[in-house]
């Protein structure tokens, strides 16, 4: 705190750091002075002060602690400045409001034109969907938001419910069992010498975010989707490559962004390199195997997505994945002119980013070719060789 006062002041202040008296507080020339306190200390060490403004950063909950921060600085010209997690009710809060005694300013983390864009990207991959709304968006997610996908978009051809069966996959044999309770949902079987891809959005497996992996053929219908939020990201790799292997040697398309991303890609590598999607181009300090989930890339895939549901060159099956993406939704940040895309509030968007991925090398016009050729790629020789964009 000391640190943060301006310069032009710097010199004209000393600090009390008596904590066995339980007094922290700046003294300035002037005799202004900043109190520190604790909801812990008793009511009498605030009753000691004369109050010209007040600034809370924690939800009060004593509440003759309350009334006297309020007595004091509502009698006089001061301020009080409250913050608080904006997905909490406050009563008092509300009366105030409610009596023209205060006013409300509802803002993000990303209203903070001084917090440093890479500071944000590492939160929004480091945090879970929760707590990117308590802490990053708050309660204002919706506003300059629109549906991406919105319902209009979807007709009796491009999207097609079929209750699918659960199984089991073996990650040794790549054969896989019918469980009621597995994590792989099957919509229809595979076919001889059909060419499938496996679109990989990845999470840690921690309980929270779900990895999703989702098996569609080279014509752009769901076949399959394996989710879990409990499965690790190196025994993810496994079970996704007998998921490859099981559809035919399908082409692998994994985030390759994050913590999560970067560790499912270094494990693919060492078990399933042959059947990553590589693009050139996008290196990074892990290769260009997988996709960068970049703001471009993502607009990319989603107007990729978007043009492919017009000509109804797509086919869902799955009910979940049409719920995600139909509340799948585009913020505008008008403060900083940022825009990001994301499921909305209390929704996840694991399975919609599953599907766009799976459809990345189709928007690939070199790779597609390739694809489309039915070349044979030497499982030992490196894949820029033959798949690049």
């Amino acid at each position: 705190i000391v640190e943060t006062i301006p310069p032009s002041i710097i010199n004209q202040r000393k600090t009390i750091h008596d904590a066995k008296n339980g007094k922290f507080k700046i003294v300035f020339e002037n005799g202004s002075e900043i109190y520190f306190k604790s909801q812990q200390q008793k009511v009498q060490s605030f009753t000691t002060v004369s109050i010209h403004g007040a600034l809370l950063d924690e939800r009060i909950t004593n509440d003759d602690l309350r009334l006297q921060i309020r007595m004091r600085v509502l009698d006089t010209d001061g301020y009080m400045y409250y913050t608080n997690d904006s997905l909490e009710d406050d009563e008092w809060q509300q009366e105030l409001l409610d009596k023209g005694q205060a006013t409300c300013y509802k803002v993000e983390t990303r209203d903070n034109k001084f917090i440093k864009e890479e500071a944000i990207d590492r939160l929004e991959l480091e945090l879970n969907e929760d707590d990117k709304q308590r802490l990053l968006y708050g309660n204002k997610v919706l506003r300059n938001s629109l549906y991406v996908f919105p319902e209009e978009m979807f007709n009796r051809i491009n999207y097609d419910p079929i209750e699918p069966v659960r199984f089991t996959i073996d990650p040794k044999t790549a054969t896989i069992i019918q469980d009621d309770h597995g994590k792989l949902e099957i919509y229809k079987d595979k076919e001889p010498g059909m060419k499938y891809l496996m679109g990989v959005d990845i999470a840690e497996g921690v309980g929270q975010d779900y990895t999703v992996s989702t098996i569609a053929t080279q014509f752009g219908e769901q076949i399959a989707t394996w989710s879990d939020n409990f499965t690790r990201t190196d025994q993810a790799v496994y079970e996704h490559y007998a998921l490859a292997r099981y559809y035919n040697n399908a082409l692998g398309i994994p985030e390759n962004s994050g913590v999560a991303g970067g560790s499912y890609i270094n494990k693919a590598r060492e078990i399933m390199s042959h059947l990553l999607y590589y693009e050139r181009g996008k290196r990074s300090k892990i290769g260009g195997y997988g996709v960068r989930t970049e703001q471009n890339i993502k607009l990319e895939m989603i107007n990729m997505c978007i043009l492919a549901l017009q000509k109804d060159e797509m086919v869902i099956h799955s009910k979940q994945l049409w719920e995600e993406m139909r509340h799948f939704i585009r913020i505008l940040n008008p403060a900083t002119g940022r825009i990001r895309y994301s499921g909305e509030k209390k929704w996840h968007d694991d399975r919609v980013m599953s599907w766009l991925l799976t459809f990345r090398p189709l928007s690939q016009v070199a790779w597609k070719r390739q694809f489309e050729e039915d070349y044979d790629k030497p499982e030992e020789v490196e894949p820029e060789n033959y798949f690049w964009v």
